[in-house]
């Protein structure tokens, strides 16, 4: 049966620098966090002066006085939810809407409420306590300008909520300083509000400057973390192809040893004659071996440098597998393997280049003669895949693969460093030759292994394209 490939883990991105509007919000959600308390005490003991406790500003304390006073502390519950949600949910309002508009909506209540205020405390007969009612909301207005620089709508919600119900009252009361009402309020909501449009701009270049300095700490983090990621790879790929020289001068020596000592025997005439026919086949063998290493190393040059061209024709899986297995019987039969076929009835017709099939297949069956012990048994197994393309795979019972090895072992000049492995010898090229001619292909490799109970190879060759097909009908 075919296996799942094993997915690296998603590399964690860096946090998002926060944008202008989304800091600009925050800042005043500052100020919510401190209203939520001030607002209902500030309240609270402008009701108290203003219903007796000072008689020149106020007598008495009423029923709308003490809905004011509650409602102060309601508000201030306000805040504190919204700003409580805002900490909590920096990213997304959960409410609905943006979080810049709970934030204008909490002070466009805070301001409608002390516009209230000069209402339900208000005295037509005392000119103090008037005075002292528009000093309030002056005072009012002025907290917004200084706390709210950064949010221009809350400061503009709050200012002309207070003075939308201040103006209209004053309109309506028989009132001795109506007019000082009239000219100072109006006047006090301009002159703030362009203290604020200074004081917000300020605020907006430190955002700017700030957000900007975060952006490139975090691209100057990525490429520091990129190159030391691009130094470890490149001292691993440095160390895997140091590696894989020292195995090919061992593996190139062998053959040309072999090769040279069989011709000189027969160059001297030493030896016994009637053997030199043995000495040609061995001369044959060791060339035909450093002919395939040489074109090892040749095709993942030609696949490294994208020269390689493969020709996808239709091709039958099942003859694909049965003519590796006749080219490597005889390995095999060294070794005294168990072969076993499972191939399905169902398998579809392969569409690949004959000679990438025919070479991945040798290099698979070759990796599990070369890791299976003598007596050991090796699977052939191929099928279809639920999108119409072709799977094929090749399971041995050898030593297995440790985990961290496996992210690893489809990459040029990679080999164990297990004793195992290392006296089975090879340079390293028939993997990545495998994975390689596979990707050509359009397919994926992927390996299951576990210690000391074997791996399972499998190779995915995508469907058929539905021009090759009506061809080849």
């Amino acid at each position: 049966m075919p296996v799942g490939s094993q997915q690296p883990a998603p590399t964690p991105s860096p946090p998002a620098v926060p944008s202008g509007e989304r800091t600009r919000v925050e800042l005043a959600a500052r100020t919510l966090k401190l209203s939520r308390l001030q607002n209902p005490l500030w309240g609270t003991l402008m009701g108290v002066a203003f219903a007796g406790f000072i008689p020149q500003i106020g007598t008495g304390l009423t029923v709308w006085s003490w809905i004011w006073i509650a409602s102060t502390w309601a508000t201030g519950a306000f805040m504190g939810i919204i700003a409580w949600a805002l900490a909590r949910y920096p990213d997304a309002s959960p409410f609905g809407l943006s979080w810049a508009f709970w934030v204008t909506a909490a002070f466009g209540i805070s301001g409608v409420l002390w516009g209230v205020f000069g209402i339900v405390f208000w005295e037509s007969d005392n000119p103090v306590n008037q005075l002292f009612i528009l000093l309030a909301q002056l005072a009012v207005i002025n907290i917004y300008v200084t706390r709210l620089m950064s949010l221009r709508s809350a400061f503009l919600a709050g200012a002309l909520g207070l003075a939308g119900i201040a103006v209209p009252h004053l309109l309506i009361a028989d009132s001795p300083i109506w007019f000082l009402y009239l000219i100072f309020v109006p006047l006090w909501v301009v002159l703030t509000y362009a203290s604020a449009l200074t004081l917000s701009g300020i605020i907006n270049e430190l955002i700017t400057t700030r957000n900007a300095n975060e952006s490139l700490m975090h691209e100057l983090t990525e490429a520091r973390d990129r190159a030391f990621e691009e130094r470890r790879a490149a001292e691993a790929a440095s160390t895997a192809k140091s590696r894989f020289l020292a195995n090919m001068s061992h593996e190139l020596r062998t053959p040309l040893n072999a090769i040279l000592g069989f011709a000189q025997l027969i160059r001297d005439e030493a030896g016994n004659p009637a053997r030199y026919p043995e000495y040609g086949a061995d001369i044959y063998s060791s060339g035909a071996h450093l002919l395939s290493l040489i074109n090892d190393i040749l095709d993942i040059s030609k696949i490294e440098s994208g020269r390689m061209e493969i020709s996808p024709v239709r091709l039958d899986a099942k003859e694909a597998i049965q003519e590796a297995l006749r080219l490597i019987e005889s390995k095999m039969d060294e070794k005294q393997h168990q072969v076993a076929l499972n191939l399905s009835s169902s398998c579809p017709t392969l569409y690949a280049d004959e000679r990438a099939v025919r070479q991945i297949l040798l290099n698979l069956l070759s990796n599990a003669i070369k890791f299976t012990p003598a007596g050991g048994r090796i699977q052939i197994a191929a099928g279809a895949d639920a999108g119409g393309g072709v799977w094929m795979s090749v399971t041995d019972n050898g030593p297995g693969i440790e985990p961290e090895r496996l992210a690893t072992l489809f990459k040029p000049f990679e080999r164990g460093d297990n004793s195992y492995t290392a006296a089975a010898g090879g340079t390293g090229l028939g993997l990545a030759l495998v994975e390689s001619l596979v990707r050509l292909h359009g397919g994926s490799t992927s390996v299951q292994s576990e210690v000391e109970k074997g791996s399972i190879f499998t190779v995915r060759f995508p469907a058929a394209p539905a021009r090759a097909s009506s061809r080849a009908a």
